[in-house]
């Protein structure tokens, strides 16, 4: 039927060209139905335009074959060399049903869809007239209500005038009824009063926007001042964090410029004010953005005390999400803030939660009670199982503020510290990490005495390149990595040498005494190096701890490296210092002197007095300052009478 409709539609006359025979007339006799065993022969028939509709009966005959061939009168090329072959079995039908049902049927839905198309736009045309009158009359109604310089005598007349109009409009879209009229509804939209809740809650969502839109921490800070009466604890927990975050990106003078802006402790104290009202995220949040900004922690210890007895409170109901327990934690290990009562709260409910740590908020939570030094075994055991299931979803500075928070509290995880190797060698090879993350990594990795020499090799290499962005800390740190660990690599050793002595003013007694001991060890480094560190070490001497001066002492002593000046200012610091060395210190010191062939009476005798007062002292320390003190020549009873 949809074939005979198209071809009705399109006006052409199939007419029987093969095998020849005149064009039959109309009549009413079925086409004999052909025998499935007869041969199958193509039917060629040629396309004429405009003829007699009639013969439609002819194409219904033709198509009880399997197949035919429709050649078109008009066009020679494609009569001559190009046919459709259309392989298709349909149920032959009379010819009279054909004409009729599909004259029919192309009449019927050529009537249904006009019909469909009038009413269709019929509706739309009344849809759009009632929806305009409605908003037109709302928006004028809105505007009444919000209007309050207008007295209500003066309001009638508009609204009578606006609804008056949307009458009219009705009585012109929607037909007539015959029906009584339905009783109008009062209209309560002209007389209802505004809805306090939600004007002050449109108030507040638009001052949390213009917020969100400040383009610096100042500007906050002014929206702040002027509309401080008109902000709830959401706008103020935002202000809070968005001026950390705007200050984040700024240096640290301009952190202390922002602490002395009036707006700043208007805003703090606001805060406060309103503490009781934050959700368990805003105290978070309030915790992160004290710590970002570094304020005083004696400054605005009411402040803290108050966020604390909140967070307590919301931790006993276990309200805490895991990033806020994470940001919650650094907060304090950055403000150096310890309130006992509230880290054991945070550390077992981040025990109970760790599955839900994602590696951000486990790197974070680890690395502050490791820099609080409040971490307990079953949080870090917690934090390594957890970490061991996401160690390739960890970030450069993730991964290595984990290990390092391991190895700060010296807490031995093998099993962590091996599964790391892949992660930490695929991401220094693929230059990953940054001068802060290769020295935490390698200096993690020594200090749990735990050596892959294809961890070490990955972490130097891509130091190599990045030497110039290195701290006096960092390259001082890996060195000390390299000397632990006993790898040599002598091309990062004399690119080191370089580094330092291009940057020697840069370096505090910490990182002096650990590039001595470590380029010591290493036997690296030439004369005019070592006469740069050891004028550095002279001019910051008073800020050498026992340590530092026992390991500097090691490292020229054990090269033989002839400084009188860094001796004696030595000598000076021991005897300041004497009280604060341990066994150890005080043998290296003795052993050092010793070495050097340098008698120094004072020290050596306080060092005997506090050998002797130390009952601590192992057999092995007191051996070492005895066979310093005969190398010397040193009696101490003789010493004691003179």
């Amino acid at each position: 039927l949809k074939s005979l409709c198209v071809l009705r539609r399109a006006a052409v006359v199939a007419v029987a060209a093969h095998p020849p025979e005149p064009t039959p007339q109309h009549n009413t006799e079925r086409a004999a139905p052909r025998s499935r065993d007869a041969p199958t022969q193509p039917l060629v028939l040629r396309l004429e335009p405009a003829a007699d509709l009639g013969c439609t009966r002819h194409l219904a005959a033709a198509t009880a074959s399997s197949s035919f061939v429709l050649v078109c009168a008009n066009c020679s090329l494609l009569s001559q060399s190009m046919t459709t072959i259309i392989d298709t079995t349909v149920t032959t039908i009379g010819t009279e049903t054909a004409d009729v049902m599909g004259g029919l049927l192309y009449e019927v839905l050529l009537v249904l869809t006009f019909v469909a198309g009038a009413l269709f736009f019929s509706w739309l045309n009344s849809h759009r007239s009632q929806t305009s009158a409605s908003r037109l009359v709302a928006a004028k109604l809105k505007a009444i209500e919000h209007d309050d310089t207008e007295s209500e005598e003066e309001k009638k007349p508009v609204v009578r005038k606006a609804v008056e109009r949307k009458v009219e409009r009705k009585a012109v879209v929607q037909p007539v009824s015959t029906a009584a009229p339905a009783p109008k509804r009062a209209n309560r939209n002209a007389t209802r009063k505004p809805n306090e809740k939600r004007l002050a809650a449109d108030m507040y969502r638009k001052h949390n926007q213009q917020i969100c839109a400040a383009d610096s921490a100042g500007a906050i800070l002014r929206f702040v001042g002027q509309h401080s009466e008109q902000m709830n604890e959401v706008n103020l927990a935002t202000a809070l964090h968005r001026v950390a975050r705007w200050t984040k990106r700024e240096m640290d003078q301009a952190c202390s410029a922002l602490r002395e802006q009036p707006e700043w402790k208007l805003l703090l104290s606001l805060v406060e004010a309103k503490l009781t009202t934050f959700n368990s995220q805003g105290l978070a949040n309030g915790m992160w953005a004290l710590a970002t900004v570094r304020v005083n922690t004696e400054d605005h210890a009411s402040l803290l005390a108050a966020l604390t007895a909140e967070i307590e409170q919301r931790l006993a109901r276990s309200d805490f999400a895991p990033q806020a327990l994470a940001n919650t934690a650094w907060a304090c290990a950055t403000l150096r803030y310890r309130p006992v009562h509230m880290l054991q709260l945070v550390e077992q409910e981040a025990a109970g939660l760790i599955k839900q740590f994602n590696p951000q908020d486990l790197a974070n939570i680890v690395w502050a009670y490791a820099t609080l030094g409040e971490a307990s075994p079953v949080l870090l055991e917690a934090v390594a199982s957890a970490a061991l299931n996401m160690l390739y979803d960890f970030k450069p500075q993730e991964l290595s503020n984990l290990l390092w928070a391991f190895a700060t509290v010296k807490y031995k995880h093998s099993e962590l510290f091996e599964q790391a190797v892949p992660v930490v060698t695929m991401r220094a090879n693929s230059d990953m990490l940054n001068p802060q993350a290769l020295a935490n990594i390698s200096w993690a990795y020594a200090s749990m005495t735990h050596y892959h020499a294809e961890v070490m090799h990955a972490l130097l290499q891509a130091a190599l390149n990045k030497l110039r962005w290195f701290t006096p800390q960092e390259l001082s740190n890996m060195l000390w990595a390299c000397a632990t660990l006993r790898h040599s690599n002598v091309q990062f050793m004399n690119a080191a040498v370089n580094a330092i002595l291009s940057d020697i003013g840069r370096y505090n007694a910490q990182d002096i005494a650990n590039t001595c001991w470590a380029m010591a060890s290493q036997r690296c480094g030439s004369r005019e190096f070592y006469r740069a560190l050891s004028q550095a070490a002279v001019a910051k001497s008073t800020r050498f701890y026992p340590k530092a001066i026992a390991n500097t002492l090691w490292a020229f002593a054990t090269l033989s490296l002839d400084e009188p000046q860094l001796f004696a200012a030595f000598a000076a610091q021991s005897l300041e210092q004497l009280a604060h060395f341990n066994p150890t210190d005080l043998s290296t010191v003795a052993w050092a002197f010793s070495v050097m062939n340098i008698r120094d009476d004072r020290l050596l005798a306080a060092i005997a007095d506090a050998a002797d007062a130390r009952s601590d002292m192992k057999q092995a320390a007191a051996d070492t300052i005895k066979a310093a003190f005969e190398r010397l020549h040193f009696d101490r009873s003789v010493c004691a009478e003179e």
